[in-house]
């Protein structure tokens, strides 16, 4: 690989790795449901008047903006009011086993014992976290594995979007969500605007960095690197983004590294490892056309 796109690749891990604590800075200020929206209308008033929606991609994506949008972020950034955004990162990383899950139950595939095993790990990990004693609300688990788990079904029509650019996706998938997200903060949240009317410069600029940053950028930068490169060449920064995401919460949110969520989080990491590396050497050499699937964001990063 290039040093180039070397070093693009970690800038993108970087920027989702920082996601998490500017997420947390954002939804501590502001309901969870409401900031996700926020995000949300941002980005598609940026995406969508570059990207025309075939009439053909109104169901996936639509479908879409209910599992990936609002189930997908809408259950993850609620979780972030009650988890560590270490311990959130981690347990983020069930997409990819429940993922396969999904293959498996939807589509009739057969993994191997390889990624069964990783599965395996990848859930114990999580129940190791799910276990400390006062760091890991179960409510906060949960939540963060439903998004997981609405995410892996979210997966499923990502496939069928190929006539759409993977930016195209983010933006309509946004568009459609936010409407949903509004009723949903409505009925379960309260003081809105008070919040924004209280949001200080730092939360401005959470909002910025999550909708330019986080999406649109880092969105882009991964959509080429998975156009350009072998599938093997790209997991390794897949793995990555985890890691970053929990150094960043650490340096910048001051939450404390305890041995049972390092120990967690790296039997966690080596069950998605397994899976992701298998996938990996079962892809082609080469993705004959890019599709949205191919450049899913690793781990449902937010």
């Amino acid at each position: 690989m290039p040093t180039r796109d070397l070093l693009l690749g970690l800038m993108v891990v970087l920027l989702w790795g920082f996601n998490i604590v500017t997420a947390k800075w954002g939804v501590a200020a502001i309901p969870p449901l409401f900031f996700t929206a926020l995000r949300f209308a941002c980005v598609a008033a940026l995406v969508v008047p570059f990207f025309p929606l075939p009439r053909s991609a109104w169901r996936p994506i639509l479908i879409l903006s209910v599992t990936f949008g609002t189930g997908g972020f809408g259950l993850m950034f609620t979780s972030f009011t009650l988890l560590e955004g270490s311990t959130a990162a981690i347990v983020q990383q069930l997409v990819v086993p429940f993922s396969v899950i999904v293959g498996i139950v939807a589509l009739g595939e057969r993994p191997g014992w390889r990624r069964l095993s990783g599965i395996g790990l990848a859930l114990a990990g999580i129940v190791l976290i799910a276990g400390e004693p006062g760091r890991a609300p179960l409510a906060g688990v949960l939540l963060m594995a439903a998004s997981a788990a609405s995410t892996a079904i979210g997966n499923l029509y990502l496939k069928k979007l190929t006539m759409l650019p993977p930016l195209g996706v983010v933006g309509w998938m946004s568009l459609l969500a936010v409407p949903q997200l509004a009723i949903l903060s409505l009925l379960l949240e309260e003081n809105q605007l008070g919040s924004l009317a209280g949001a200080d410069t730092r939360i401005w600029l959470s909002l910025l960095y999550t909708v330019i940053a986080a999406s649109i950028i880092a969105h882009s930068l991964w959509a080429g690197l998975v156009r350009r490169h072998e599938l093997s060449r790209i997991v390794p920064f897949a793995l990555l983004a985890p890691v970053t995401s929990v150094l960043c919460a650490t340096l910048f949110l001051g939450e404390p590294l305890t041995p049972l969520k390092v120990v967690g989080g790296l039997v966690t990491m080596a069950g998605v490892a397994v899976i992701q590396l298998r996938q990996a050497s079962r892809a082609p050499a080469r993705p004959a056309v890019e599709t949205p699937a191919e450049t899913a964001t690793p781990g449902g990063a937010p």
